[in-house]
Parts: structure tokens; C-alpha cells; sequence
């Protein structure tokens, strides 16, 4: 698994990308990786790409990175997860359970609707642009 980010400050919000099966390692230096960002405490708001993210092991993926984040990242934060098969729908919908105080997670089939979900000024083509080039940013594998 590849996790691709690029965070825009002026919006605090981080978009990002899950390509391949998912990885726990992976997912646990992703998480190290931000968290050591400088713009980390500024995190507010946050678009997650899952399109390309294969699941083989949905609930125990799903409840493994649940209990990672939750250990892990104490800040408070808005994320959409933006979904395009069963099996995401479906790690969606579970990670969305697990969710905690500081972490409200919300899942939908398109990026305009991601867009409308979150107090964010963003156009739908500037979002596509930067999924589109997603891979030329930070990327943890």
C-alpha cells in the first residue's frame, strides 16, 4: 500500500490518497510521518481518496487502523472518505463506527459531494487536479 497527501494551509485540509491493499506498517508510518508535520496541529479538515485501495481483509483492516489512529492522533478532525466499490464502501462504513470524540468520519461515491461535506472553499477541478498529480507529493509506502 502507498499513502499519497498534500496538505493545503490556508484550508487546513490534507488530501490524500490509499493505493493498493492496505498495510498496517504502512498505515502506522503514515501516522508518524504526520504527526511529526509542521503543519499537523493545523489539521482540520481531511478528503481521503479510497478508489484505488484494494481490500482483502476489510473488518480487520478497518479495526486494526481504527485502533492505530485512535492511539496515535489526539487531534480533532473532520475526514470524508470518498468510496467507489462494495469492499470500500464497506471499510467505510466500519471505520465510520469506530469513530471516536475527536475524529467524525463521513463517506460518500464523489469527490463534489466530499466537497459539500466539509467547510472547505475548494473547486471540484482543483481537487481533481491534485488527486490527479497525487503521487508527485509526500507518499509513505
Amino acid at each position: 500500500m502507498k499513502i499519497c497527501y498534500r496538505f493545503l494551509d490556508d484550508k487546513g485540509l490534507m488530501i490524500k490518497k490509499y493505493i493498493g491493499d492496505p498495510c498496517l506498517n504502512t498505515y502506522i508510518n503514515y501516522l508518524d510521518a504526520i504527526t511529526k508535520e509542521e503543519f499537523f496541529p493545523r489539521l482540520k479538515y481531511i478528503i481521503t481518496d479510497l478508489t484505488g485501495m484494494k481490500i482483502d481483509q476489510v473488518k480487520l483492516s478497518a479495526q486494526k487502523i481504527s485502533e492505530i489512529r485512535k492511539e496515535k492522533v489526539s487531534l480533532s478532525f473532520t475526514e470524508v472518505m470518498v468510496v467507489a466499490t462494495p469492499d470500500t464502501t464497506a471499510f467505510a462504513t466500519l471505520f465510520k463506527k469506530e469513530e471516536n470524540e475527536n475524529a467524525k468520519f463521513n463517506y460518500c461515491s464523489t469527490f463534489e459531494k466530499a466537497l459539500t461535506l466539509l467547510p472547505v472553499e475548494m473547486s471540484i477541478e482543483e481537487l481533481k487536479e491534485i488527486l490527479q498529480n497525487i503521487e508527485n507529493y509526500t507518499c509513505i509506502s
